[in-house]
């Protein structure tokens, strides 16, 4: 393109240029003329190579905000179900299993204290979603080929999405647990007089600030005075220590924060530049995939093409010039053989082989008598070929007078019955190719 460009260049110019000018400096604004032209055609290569990859990384962030509204229903119907099923199983004979078991127990009531989110949760960051999805999409303007949204949407939006990902994840755990818990204490035991567990948690729930208090009262009436002194010191103790661990843990918060924001800072970025290089490696990918698609296909069409040109060429071959076939045309259409193979070459819906026959009618097919063996010149064979000639199951083609029984049919009907399958044998082609038998 950029050669063709160059000589339309060079012609204008020596048809513009007045004869008097000197050739040396024609030659060198020529010159000139095709370095600035190559230079524009680069410029804008550069520019389009840029624009698309930022439109890959702008259909990224779209579908990385898509993503999170599909992952926050998900969340939503998940939790859902979960805390339903939580709170079936308090009513449940289930629920009775699980309270007898210790362990089980305190897995109910970990699960419940300590539930991986909330649904007023995952309603807010659903709402979040939504709107993400809105302001990615803010300002943009079809004639603005490099808009991406501002920096802070897109932060928002990994951020959302490593947050749902991450409950989804925590979610999964709980709800594994409830399930283990549920299989582990299954039995077909009555439970009909065992405690729900809504009522034992009730009560473990009611025991707890009474124990704490109890052990509180009887610490007091057990310390005696030189005990509580002890205890005094040992506060204090506690407390400076306390104080000391408190100034280095906000040293050490204020240092993990610092280092906090730059790994993430870092994070981002990586995950940013690994974003782009993904979708950069899909769209090389598709656009093989694409092309390699293209090709199959046209090699398809040229063999298919080829194919139908060598039928033709075969079929025109043996209509034109094959003598043998003219004489077998000729045997075929004979009364003899019209009427000898009847009960194969007339139209009907029973095939050989095949239970539910034909969906149109049609000639018997040539390859279903050769699959079943009944054109071999085996006494086997012809029985199967005289079963095919007169079974009551074709009830559209004419059929043979003869027994189905080749054991009574006399020297003549055998004699006609091996003709008929020896026509068959010797024009097989011939009666394919004139439609008096079907493939």
């Amino acid at each position: 393109m950029l050669s063709k460009i160059n000589i339309i260049l060079v012609l204008l110019i020596v048809c513009l240029v007045p004869h008097h000018v000197n050739a040396k400096r024609d030659m060198r604004t020529i010159g000139e003329t095709i370095l600035k032209a190559r230079k524009r055609e680069q410029e804008r290569l550069s520019n389009d190579h840029l624009l698309l990859k930022i439109k890959q990384v702008r259909d990224s962030i779209f579908d990385r905000a898509n993503k999170n509204l599909s992952l926050a229903k998900e969340l939503e119907e998940k939790a859902t179900e979960h805390f339903n099923r939580m709170e079936v199983v308090l009513h449940s004979d289930d629920g009775k299993r699980i309270a007898r078991d210790p362990v089980s127990f305190i897995t109910y009531v970990r699960l419940e204290r300590d539930p991986a989110v909330t649904l007023s949760e995952i309603r807010i960051k659903r709402d979040e979603a939504s709107s993400l999805v809105e302001r990615a999409h803010l300002g943009e303007d079809d004639q603005d080929v490099g808009y991406l949204p501002d920096e802070e949407t897109q932060n928002e939006i990994f951020d959302l999405n490593n947050w749902l990902k991450e409950r989804i994840k925590r979610l999964k755990v709980q709800v594994d647990d409830l399930n283990h818990i549920i299989h582990i204490n299954a039995s077909t035991e009555d439970m009909s007089n065992a405690k729900l567990l809504v009522r034992c948690l009730a009560e473990y729930n009611a025991l707890w600030p009474k124990l704490l208090s109890q052990s509180e009262i009887i610490g007091k009436q057990l310390a005696t005075e030189q005990k509580q002194q002890i205890l005094i010191d040992i506060n204090k103790l506690i407390e400076l220590d306390r104080a000391e661990a408190e100034a280095e843990r906000i040293k050490a918060e204020s240092d993990a924060e610092l280092t906090r924001m730059k790994q993430d800072y870092e994070l981002k970025l990586s995950r940013r530049e690994q974003a782009m290089e993904k979708e950069r490696s899909e769209w090389d990918s598709e656009r093989k995939d694409a092309q390699a698609e293209i090709d199959r296909l046209q090699e398809l069409a040229d063999a298919e093409r080829q194919r139908k040109d060598t039928e033709a060429e075969i079929r025109t071959r043996i209509i034109m010039q094959d003598t043998e076939y003219a004489k077998k045309l000729a045997l075929a259409r004979s009364p003899e053989v019209q009427t000898l193979l009847a009960p194969f070459i007339a139209n009907g819906y029973y095939q050989p082989g095949l239970r539910s026959g034909t969906y149109e009618p049609s000639p018997v097919s040539l390859n279903a008598l050769k699959k079943c063996e009944a054109l071999e010149t085996t006494v086997k064979s012809l029985k199967l070929f005289l079963i095919y000639g007169v079974t009551k199951k074709d009830r559209e083609r004419p059929r043979w007078s003869f027994s189905s029984d080749y054991n009574r049919l006399n020297a003549e009907q055998k004699g006609r019955l091996r003709q008929a399958q020896q026509y068959i044998i010797y024009l097989d082609k011939v009666l394919v190719l004139e439609g008096l038998l079907s493939p």
